[in-house]
């Protein structure tokens, strides 16, 4: 099974390569060798069909430039697109040993400021700069000297599979629309050219007219959801098949199924029917299973922190910047366990601090101010939408249950988006990288965690069986990859992960036992155990969905949840104002008071660093006065004996007198 999900993805992987290109290599191959040279000309003929026409050929764009910049001497940029950032940094790194030739990068993982270095011009007179771009400088923006644009013909995007659900990137041939879109980039205020880098025997054969309808390449758990909300349809694959450009019916298929399964939908007869939880959910301006996770916040009191999470899933600026092993790096800084949390402590630090101390931290801990200043806004609008769409007010700040830090609470939220468990590899440590698995619907699937994650670094070692979470997998050309991941304890995902199965039939696993899958593998509950976690997923599913509050009676569900959170603690989170941890020369953690930094304590703190100190100080008052006292009996039993022992000398010389 795992030799059939590598190869899987693999074949996945080289799906869409095959794809780019493909027409013009069939079409060569029916001219052969001798037809092709009469089509052509030996020498064109000889030098298509040496490339390699499913990528773009580097050394054919920098003859493109060298020619163009001997042309114009400088007068006039240049606009080459490039289907993503590591045919970005490969071309701009060949282009270095051409000082005529100045190459500035232009996609979607730059800074701002680094985004804008694109519509400068060139920093020596007599040099050509050279825009090497993504698609998106195909319609957002206009670079006003652009006088020659180079076109791969290519483009990276993302694309849902049908049937699992899981995210593809695929590279493919743009449309003919894209293309004509890429030519008016050349020329927007002088003259200009354009050279389009595929035959146009793809042009006319294997290129889409226009791009395909985003119902066809996204997941359409949202667009199901609002149609039931707003149509009230239970057949909703017979609604979107009147669209123009209508989806496959197993991905409808799957979103429903998907639907039901976070509780949006129940069936109804033939059909499907919304719930109040779908109800809540389709007013929220996020994914479904995201917006679970943010009411699952809500009812645990950690929502603001969700929130946080939630815009970083969706926003396109990554306070760490580019995906690269650095930024794992500084994510695994803050926090081992989890990318969530990372992300959660780095925001926390950054907001705290004042003034320009906000700037200090960021460059500190490699961060994006503004991403993070972006990411707070965007957090707002999404508390405001959820408490709009509750009809309520929000929870107290610092509210926890069980007396969880909001750390292992937003932990338990992620795991309320449904998504599946994956389980650890014995394969971490030394130079192998972590392995994932999990399952997608019957599909078993092998992951690795991407580089810029906590567990992709090539030295994090974890034991087999561990739990993971991951909210987004992409499969690329290297396979499927995690690109997020957070340890979880098992008992979390059996309280608030997919719903449980049924008792088994007395026999298989006992009288009454309930059998589960855990990433995989088959858990066997007690009856008692199994019935006590259906009492608590019960009143948790009843506040995320509007049935009211969790109970409180008894303590019975703050003493499950303490129970539940335990294991996901982190030393960091959920320190009294006034405390920061660190680690020691043996990784062990260490919190430091900032009211008097010379104090450091191994002991997790229970108040605030000012009251200690207060304290401190207090015992220390307390210590002098004592000292005092005891210094002030000393010297007057000290008086008394030398008085007494005066006196007696005196009578012993009076006696002998």
């Amino acid at each position: 099974a795992e030799r059939a999900a590598k190869l899987a993805n693999a074949a996945a992987a080289c799906e869409a390569s095959r794809a780019a290109g493909g027409v013009a290599s069939e079409w060569l191959q029916g001219l052969g060798a001798a037809g092709a040279a009469e089509a052509l000309g030996a020498a064109t003929a000889a030098a298509i069909r040496s490339m390699d026409l499913s990528t773009v050929d580097e050394a054919l764009v920098e003859a493109l430039l060298l020619r163009h910049h001997s042309q114009e001497c400088g007068d006039g940029a240049a606009l080459v697109f490039l289907p993503g950032v590591a045919e970005i940094e490969r071309l701009a790194e060949r282009l270095q040993s051409h000082a005529a030739l100045h190459a500035v990068r232009l996609h979607s993982q730059l800074a701002p400021a680094e985004q804008r270095l694109a519509f400068q011009p060139a920093p020596r007179r007599g040099t050509t700069k050279v825009v090497l771009a993504t698609d998106i400088a195909e319609t957002s923006v206009t670079i006003d000297d652009v006088t020659l644009v180079i076109d791969g013909g290519l483009r990276r995007a993302p694309s849902v599979d049908a049937r699992s659900g899981i995210v593809a990137l695929r590279t493919e041939r743009v449309s003919l629309a894209a293309a004509k879109q890429r030519a008016g980039r050349a020329g927007r205020v002088r003259a200009g050219r354009c050279y389009h880098l595929y035959c146009r025997v793809e042009a006319e054969r294997g290129m889409a007219a226009a791009p395909l309808a985003e119902m066809r390449r996204v997941p359409l758990e949202p667009a199901v959801l609002r149609l039931h909300a707003l149509l009230a349809c239970s057949d909703v694959a017979e609604a979107l098949s009147g669209a123009f450009e209508p989806p496959e019916p197993v991905a409808v298929e799957r979103a429903v199924a998907s639907l039901v399964g976070l509780g949006a939908l129940a069936q109804d007869g033939a059909g499907t029917a919304l719930t109040p939880l779908g109800l809540r959910l389709s007013r929220l301006p996020t994914a479904p299973h995201l917006g679970r996770a943010l009411l699952c916040a809500r009812a645990l009191g950690c929502l603001r922190e969700a929130a946080l999470l939630v815009a970083a899933h969706e926003a396109s600026d990554d306070p760490f910047g580019r995906r690269t092993a650095a930024a794992g790096a500084a994510r695994r800084a803050l926090d081992g366990t989890s990318d969530h949390l990372a992300l959660l402590r780095a925001h926390g630090e950054w907001a705290s601090a004042e003034g320009g101390e906000r700037r200090g931290v960021a460059e500190r801990r490699g961060l994006s101010g503004a991403a993070l200043r972006n990411l707070g806004r965007d957090a707002s609008r999404l508390v405001e939408s959820v408490e709009k769409a509750c009809g309520g007010a929000a929870a107290p700040a610092g509210h926890s249950i069980g007396g969880a830090s909001p750390a292992a609470l937003v932990k338990a939220s992620l795991i309320a988006t449904g998504r599946a468990a994956l389980l650890t590899r014995p394969s971490g440590g030394g130079k192998r990288p972590v392995e994932l698995r999990g399952r997608a619907g019957r599909a078993e699937l092998a992951l690795r965690p991407h580089v810029a994650t906590v567990l992709g670094g090539s030295g994090v070692a974890l034991p087999p069986g561990q739990l993971c979470l991951s909210l987004a997998a992409m499969r690329s050309a290297a396979g499927l990859t995690a690109l997020d991941t957070t340890l979880v304890s098992p008992l979390a995902c059996l309280l608030l992960g997919p719903s449980l199965a049924a008792p088994s039939a007395e026999g298989a696993h006992g009288s009454g036992s309930v059998a589960v899958d855990l990433a995989g593998e088959v858990v066997v509950l007690a009856a008692d155990d199994a019935r006590a976690i259906g009492e608590v997923r019960a009143q948790l599913e009843a506040a995320i969905g509007g049935g009211g509050e969790p109970s409180e009676a008894g303590g019975s569900f703050k003493a499950v949840m303490a129970a539940l959170l335990s294991p996901m603690e982190v030393p960091w989170a959920g320190l009294p104002d006034g405390w920061r941890c660190e680690e020691d020369e043996t990784g062990a953690p260490r919190y430091r008071s900032l009211v008097d930094p010379s104090h450091a304590t191994r002991h997790r703190p229970t108040v605030s660093a000012a009251c200690a100190a207060a304290s401190a100080e207090a015992g220390r008052g307390s210590l002098e006065r004592a000292n005092a006292e005891h210094a002030a009996k000393q010297a007057a039993r000290q008086a008394a004996k030398a008085t007494a022992e005066a006196e007696a000398a005196e009578a012993a010389a009076a006696r002998r007198e």
